[in-house]
């Protein structure tokens, strides 16, 4: 079986799964249980659309779980079919950024791609942040500026209350032959942010505003 689990359907299952494991710890009435886990498989299941047997059938498989060790070993169980982020190399982050001059890219050695949604780093002597994701298929960069904010705040991709900063990106405007800026609160740890995020949608929005289609 391939792989076909991304990184935020990942995330959400194991929410959906944590909830589900207090559930049973918690609730006695069997009856309520059991909607529980009915209602748990329906939203993961619905994270994907045209799904074979075999992975329903992988996906389902906690139903009958109860003990703490079970929805570990069910969690991991699904690590072999997570979807890995494009991968790129330093080169290939240059090219995305020619404009800028000595880029500082992030230790790509250390980075599980299986477990990136968008690849995103800070480079604080210069308060940016860069931004690499495949959008509409091709792999495309997004430079912007940030300022850290001293509260914490909801980020805008992955909808975590944590510290974030002031996201600024200039955007060319489709509508005017002028530039405009674009602002959102997002994670300044993006590592954490790709924990957290369980819709790609946000960061697809966030590069269509600045990039556009």
């Amino acid at each position: 079986m391939e792989p076909f689990i991304h990184n935020h359907q990942f995330n959400f299952i194991q929410q959906q799964i944590y909830t589900l494991q207090y559930s049973v710890n918690s609730v006695v009435d069997q009856e309520v249980l059991e909607i529980v886990r009915l209602n748990t498989e329906e939203k993961i299941l619905h994270l994907f659309s045209n799904i074979t047997k075999e992975q329903q059938q992988l996906l389902s498989s906690f139903k009958d779980l109860k003990r703490e060790h079970e929805f570990y070993e069910y969690l991991e169980s699904l690590l072999p079919y997570r979807v890995m982020f494009p991968y790129v190399t330093e080169q290939h982050l240059k090219g995305l950024f020619k404009k800028t001059k000595k880029l500082q890219t992030p230790a790509l050695a250390d980075i599980n791609f299986k477990s990136i949604t968008f690849l995103a780093w800070n480079d604080s002597n210069v308060q940016k942040k860069y931004f690499v994701f495949p959008y509409n298929g091709i792999v495309r960069g997004i430079q912007a500026t940030i300022t850290p904010m001293q509260q914490k705040n909801i980020c805008s991709l992955c909808k975590q209350f944590t510290k974030v900063g002031m996201v600024t990106a200039e955007t060319n405007n489709r509508f005017e032959s002028s530039y405009r800026a674009i602002g959102n609160y997002m994670c300044l740890d993006s590592y954490e942010c790709n924990r957290n995020i369980t819709d790609r949608e946000p960061i697809e929005a966030f590069f269509e505003d600045v990039l556009g289609n």
